[in-house]
């Protein structure tokens, strides 16, 4: 009995620590690295008839690398203070998300202030891995996992201050582009907004909703751009507005300055998804059977695809954007929008009918034409 649970014990300790390494294989806990440009804290008074859910941000910090070789970094840097329990409820527990098919993670610092003094939280702070899939319930499947962090000992108006580095970038891209917001609802202190691009062509740039000062930085190879902001206005939304319109600042850098770049970038991923394959000549032998007209023809073609292909998104790492060849949409009988869209564009055009894919953005609706529009910021060159 005794050996018998010596084995046990051993074993259990076994699987305890391959589930250690798996869940550091995940994720690790470095320091930021040295391209990274850290700010001094400031801590004001607390204005807390402008606080929200009891929080008060004091930075906000988000910084990136981009070369011509090295996998892209991120650097993002969260400073909030609890200003009552609710706060202490809202900022005890973090999510960190990242795709482990093309990104990895690294937690750089986690800490809290209380009365001035720093207290390291990396050692006792609970941290596990979980794969939450938040749009389960849409039927999309991203495959994101998330670093869930439980601080201990939090207090009101203690300050919470953890960064982390994520890199890698999604394959499917050939550009490189971001988008922050410069101003909102609640009061923030400090904002940091840093790009350090080493690559030789320079980035477009374009604000929307108000200009921020752009500060520019030539390098050997590039720019380093970046914009600190302090104390900027709060603007409250009115309920009565479209749903596509937002008053909020935001800039975004962008490696492409047009919307013909964009169709070129997508259009091969459709064009090498779209095909005319034995199975679908089969399937559009049978509409044409049943249906003599073209006109009826066309929407036998849109019904098949939506009614006997049920909607399933498979979106993991390329295929976020990349459809599924038709005629494999057409064996799995399930897609998401774009699939479904090449295999009606096939049934389509074996049927004679030229057709064509349209992006479209149902979140961000008539905002998305400004996003490339002309470049109109304010500008400082530096000299290296």
């Amino acid at each position: 009995m005794k050996w018998t649970h010596l084995y046990l014990t051993l074993s259990s300790l076994f699987l305890l620590f391959i589930s250690c390494l798996v869940v550091a294989d995940d994720y690790q806990v470095t320091p930021a690295d040295s391209w990274v440009k850290q700010h001094e804290l400031l801590t004001p008074n607390i204005p807390n008839e402008h606080i929200k859910d009891g929080t008060f941000y004091l930075m906000l910090d988000t910084q990136f690398k981009v070369t011509e070789q090295a996998p892209q970094q991120r650097f993002t840097r969260t400073v909030m203070q609890a200003a009552n329990q609710s706060g202490v409820d809202y900022i005890s527990q973090l999510n960190i998300d990242f795709d482990p098919s093309y990104q990895s993670l690294s937690l750089n610092s986690l800490g809290i202030i209380r009365n001035g003094e720093y207290i390291d939280k990396l050692g006792s702070a609970q941290r596990q891995v979980l794969q939450r899939e938040t749009d389960l319930a849409s039927r999309i499947y991203n495959g994101t996992l998330s670093l869930n962090i439980i601080i201990d000992d939090m207090r009101v108006m203690d300050i919470l201050d953890y960064s982390y580095t994520i890199s890698g970038s999604n394959p499917v891209y050939q550009h490189f582009s971001t988008a922050r917001t410069l101003n909102w609802s609640v009061p923030v202190v400090q904002q940091f907004m840093r790009v350090l691009w080493q690559k030789p062509t320079p980035l477009h740039i374009n604000f929307v909703n108000g200009e921020s000062t752009l500060i520019s930085t030539p390098l050997n190879i590039g720019f380093d751009y970046q914009i600190n902001q302090h104390n900027e206005p709060t603007i409250i939304s009115a309920s009565e507005v479209p749903y596509w319109y937002s008053p909020y600042k935001q800039v975004y850098f962008s490696e492409v300055n047009n919307w013909q770049e964009v169709i070129d970038w997508s259009l091969p991923l459709y064009q090498s998804a779209i095909e005319i394959s034995p199975a679908i000549e089969t399937i559009t032998r049978q509409i044409k059977l049943q249906h003599t007209d073209l006109e009826s023809q066309i929407v036998a073609a849109l019904r098949f695809s939506q009614d006997e292909v049920r909607y399933l998104g498979l979106e993991m790492g390329t295929n976020s954007h990349r459809p599924t060849p038709a005629s494999e949409t057409l064996a799995l009988r399930y897609g998401d929008c774009k699939d479904k869209t090449v295999l009606l564009i096939s049934l389509l055009k074996a049927l004679g009918v030229d057709a064509y894919p349209a992006l479209v953005n149902t979140e961000e609706t008539k905002r998305l034409a400004s996003y490339l529009s002309p470049q109109t910021y304010l500008i400082t060159s530096l000299s290296p």
